[in-house]
C-alpha cells in the first residue's frame, strides 16, 4: 500500500506508525517537520521521511515571542493543513490527526485514499466536558469544529484506549468506525530495572498540571510523607517547594529509564489522558502503577497476565489515589532484583512492532 501520514508536530507516535507500516512493507512517506537526521535516532528511515520543517520557521518564530497560544496553534494548523495538501502524494492510505488534517484528508479522500484519523485525545465534546467538570481550563471553544469535521470525513478513527472508544460511542460515533489499537514501547530502550540504593517513593512523568492530577499528587504525597520525583514540564499548577518534592526538566526518551529506577512506584491520576506512554514505559521497567480509569491504564491492565500490579483509582480524588498508593507500595516491598512482572508474551503485545501488525492487519480490512 501507499500510505501518507502526517503529523503536524515533531516527535510524536505518528513517526511510530510510518517506521511500523514501513517495516510491514508499505510504501510510507511520513510528512512532518522532524529533521531526517533526527527522525533517524527513532529508526524512521531517510527515505520515508518527508520533511517541511523551513515552512514551520515563522510559526516557530512567532510562538518564541508570544508563546503557543491556542489562537497560534490553530491558524498554524490551518496554514499547514492546506500546505500538506498541496504538498502531499497521491496515496491510497492518509493517516492524520485530528483536528490538524481537515483540508488534506479531504483531498486525500478526492484522489481515491482511505482517510484515518488519529485520536489521541478523547471525542472533542467529552474532552471538553472534563474541562469543566474537574475545572482544568476555560472550555476549548478554538478548533472544536475542526475536530468533528475531522471525523465526518475519516473512514476510520483510531484511538489507543478503550476509555477514549467509550468517550466516542457516546457521542453518537459508530462502533464499527472505531479501531483500539494501544501503543507499543521501544523494549530495546525500556526493559526491567533494579531500584536504586538512593531512591523516592514515587514518580510523575510528563507534564506536571491540573488535567494530569498533579493538584491531587500533591495533596496526597504531603499527608503520607511521600518523596516524589517528577521529570517533566511545569504547566499550570506551581511545583511544590516541599523538600520531599524534586522536580528534574524533560529528558530524552532515551534517558527515562534512568529515572524510573529512582522510585519504588509509578502515579497516574489524571482526569482525563487518551493513553500515557509513560504508563506503558513504567510497566516494562517493573513500577507498580497507580492510574486512574480515564486513562489507557485499564486498557494496558487487560493486556498483561498479572494484573495486580495496575492499580485503578476507585474516583480520581486524593482518598482514592492514598488507597491505591498503598496498595502499590506493598507490592513495591515485594520486588527484589530486577523488577518485572510483564511475560515475554506480554512483551510482545507491547512493543511497537506488534502495534505496527496490527495497525497494517487493520488497513487492509478497511474498505
Amino acid at each position: 500500500m501507499k500510505i501518507n501520514v502526517a503529523s503536524f508536530g515533531g516527535r510524536s507516535h505518528l513517526l511510530d506508525i510510518a517506521r511500523e507500516l514501513a517495516a510491514q512493507g508499505n510504501d510510507v512517506k511520513f510528512y512532518s517537520y522532524t529533521p531526517t537526521f533526527y527522525a533517524k535516532k527513532f529508526k524512521l528511515q531517510p527515505k520515508n521521511n518527508s520533511m517541511f520543517w523551513i515552512l514551520a520557521l515563522p510559526y516557530t518564530a512567532i510562538a518564541r515571542i508570544f508563546g503557543h497560544t491556542k489562537e497560534l496553534r490553530y491558524w498554524y494548523r490551518r496554514i499547514y493543513d492546506y500546505i500538506l495538501a498541496l504538498y502531499m502524494r497521491k496515496c491510497d492510505v492518509f493517516i492524520g490527526q485530528a483536528p490538524m488534517t481537515l483540508i488534506s484528508g479531504r483531498v486525500a479522500k478526492k484522489r481515491g485514499a482511505k482517510v484515518i484519523i488519529e485520536s489521541g485525545l478523547s471525542h472533542i465534546t467529552e474532552y471538553n466536558g472534563y474541562l469543566q467538570k474537574y475545572n482544568i481550563a476555560r472550555k476549548n471553544t478554538i478548533g472544536t469544529k475542526r475536530y468533528l469535521k475531522c471525523y465526518e470525513i475519516a473512514n476510520r478513527i483510531t484511538v489507543a484506549s478503550y476509555f477514549v472508544k467509550d468517550g466516542f460511542t457516546k457521542h453518537g460515533i459508530a462502533d464499527s468506525k472505531l479501531f483500539v489499537n494501544p501503543y507499543g514501547v521501544d523494549i530495546r530502550a525500556f526493559a526491567p530495572t533494579e531500584l536504586s540504593e538512593k531512591h523516592y517513593d514515587a514518580i510523575v512523568v510528563g507534564q506536571w498540571s491540573k488535567r494530569k492530577g498533579s493538584d491531587i499528587v500533591a495533596e496526597t504525597a504531603r499527608r503520607m510523607g511521600l518523596s516524589i520525583l517528577h521529570v517533566g514540564n511545569i504547566a499550570d499548577l506551581e511545583f511544590p517547594k516541599d523538600s520531599n518534592f524534586t522536580h528534574v526538566e524533560p529528558v530524552l526518551e532515551s534517558e527515562l529509564a534512568g529515572y524510573y529506577r529512582q522510585a519504588r512506584i509509578f502515579l497516574f491520576p489524571s482526569y482525563e489522558d487518551g493513553f500515557g506512554l509513560v504508563l506503558i514505559q513504567a510497566m516494562v521497567c517493573g513500577l507498580p502503577i497507580v492510574c486512574s480509569k480515564n486513562t489507557g491504564g485499564p486498557t494496558l491492565r487487560g493486556m498483561i497476565s498479572d494484573k495486580k500490579w495496575i492499580i485503578e483509582m476507585e474516583n480520581i480524588d486524593s482518598p482514592s489515589l492514598e488507597s491505591g498508593i498503598k496498595k502499590a507500595l506493598q507490592l513495591a516491598d515485594t520486588q527484589k532484583g530486577k523488577r518485572r512482572y510483564t511475560t515475554d508474551n506480554d512483551l510482545k503485545q507491547l512493543s511497537w512492532a506488534e502495534y505496527g501488525k496490527r495497525y497494517n492487519d487493520f488497513l487492509l480490512t478497511v474498505r
